[in-house]
């Protein structure tokens, strides 16, 4: 194992992943190493070449600071390389805080990754996109976005696979990412795919598209639902949840409220299915409720 820090700038191949003398210590990473790309002391260069050369490759880490702001990929093609560990947006080497990268599209595989964003640039090179990009396809890989505009295979012509998501920054899931439980903590997230779990304990949460919901965990926050697919269960403990902005058909197996507030009215008859009676848990003041006619109510 060997830490490498990609340099660029070799004459005639400066932006090529593939060329040993764009690292330092000389040499392409191999599986195992650590590889830093950050602003340097130099001229910063991008990695737009042989952006599959590392395809087989399984760093141990994968380091991009927020000081960099060359391009990393393209917008037709990702750097494709897997990591163990990947940190984004952060400072080291008492670097000065840069603006981030316009531009850092990752593709990593089918290994298992931890994907640590702390923060990107605050515009995209790339129309509707973030600035960062990731592609993954590991059942077990986490994504935790601390700060930062992220975008996940939102083309539909892509997928991914995350595990586990923490978000509090801004976030966006494209329709074949496949889900098993987002935290939403903060900010925004945007789900235009099926997810196992989602527990919103503050920001903004965005479903749209026909995906499936497992379990809605409603503490505090905003819930729009746009979506059409079924929802399993939502439980509702203090945050607001408004379904009344998309009138196709939806369903709603079971649905208890705690407190704070639950909008289903979307102006057309039958557009928002209840399969049982809405179970009132919450004391008179503590909820409010926005319903069309013929849904039944059970209070606890």
């Amino acid at each position: 194992m060997a830490v490498k820090k990609w340099v660029g700038g070799t004459a005639s191949f400066t932006t090529d992943a593939n060329t040993t003398t764009n690292y330092s210590p000389v040499g392409v990473p191999t599986t195992g190493d650590d590889l830093y790309i950050d602003a340097g002391t130099g001229t910063i260069y991008s990695i737009t070449t042989s952006l599959s050369a590392l395809s087989a490759v399984t760093l141990n880490s994968l380091n991009i600071s927020q000081s960099y702001t060359g391009s990393i990929g393209l917008s037709s093609a990702y750097l494709q390389v897997s990591a163990t560990t990947v940190n984004i947006g952060q400072q080291f080497g008492g670097a000065t805080v840069g603006n981030g990268s316009p531009l850092i599209r990752l593709n990593l595989g089918t290994v298992t990754s931890t994907v640590n964003i702390y923060n990107t640039a605050k515009t995209s090179a790339l129309a509707g996109a973030g600035p960062v990009t990731i592609l993954g396809t590991h059942t077990s890989s986490t994504l935790n976005v601390m700060n930062g505009i992220v975008s996940v295979a939102v083309d539909p012509l892509e997928s991914s696979t995350f595990n586990t998501v923490n978000n509090s920054g801004t976030l966006y899931f494209g329709p074949s990412v496949t889900l098993s439980v987002i935290n939403a903590n903060a900010g925004s997230t945007t789900i235009r795919s099926a997810c196992g779990t989602v527990n919103l304990t503050g920001g903004s949460l965005l479903t749209a598209g026909s995906g499936t919901l497992g379990l809605l965990q409603a503490y505090s926050g905003t819930a729009s639902i746009l979506s059409n697919g079924t929802i399993s269960t939502i439980n509702i403990y203090g945050a607001s949840v408004d379904m009344s902005g998309d009138p196709r058909p939806k369903t709603v197996t079971n649905c208890t409220i705690y407190s704070g507030s639950l909008n289903a009215d979307t102006g057309v008859k039958g557009s928002v299915t209840f399969t049982n009676p809405i179970t009132i848990r919450a004391s008179a003041g503590r909820f409010s409720l926005s319903l069309p006619q013929g849904i039944t109510l059970a209070p606890a």
